[in-house]
């Protein structure tokens, strides 16, 4: 993810490509994790949910908005042209100003996503370490 931030200066058909790629990878993620997001959702609305898992289910929750909000702004804002701007193509001065407000949207909710996904995994990182076989002290 943050070879594609702003100052990456990478390809924006790279910059694509990796985006589409994120895609499935979540659909993967979330189908592997459905049987613990649907009990937890459940328990949500029966209030019988630690204060822990509840941290947990918002944040996975406010992951699922943050990078649902980047695809889809980014696919916006790809296809009204901003990306061969962005990479100084064209004057910048000249970009309508809807266009620059998906720009900003997307870089906004890409900066949550980073933010959301290092605190995801810095809240599963024992389970993390321990599926990569990791030795405590090597990580």
């Amino acid at each position: 993810m943050l070879l594609m931030g702003p100052t990456a200066k990478i390809n924006p058909s790279l910059h694509v490509g990796l985006g589409i790629t994120i895609i499935p990878i979540i659909i993967i993620h979330l189908l592997l994790n459905g049987k613990w997001l649907s009990s937890s959702v459940k328990n949500r609305s029966n209030g019988k949910l630690t204060p822990k898992a509840r941290y947990m289910l918002n944040l996975a929750i406010g992951l699922l908005i943050a990078f649902s909000v980047a695809i889809i702004s980014g696919i916006a804002s790809y296809q009204s042209g901003y990306s061969s701007l962005a990479h100084g193509i064209a004057n910048r001065r000249s970009i309508d100003h809807s266009i620059m407000a998906l720009h900003r949207l997307h870089a906004i909710s890409a900066l949550a996503c980073l933010v959301l996904s290092f605190l995801h995994a810095k809240l599963h990182w024992a389970s993390i370490k321990n599926m990569l076989k990791l030795k405590p002290g090597k990580a």
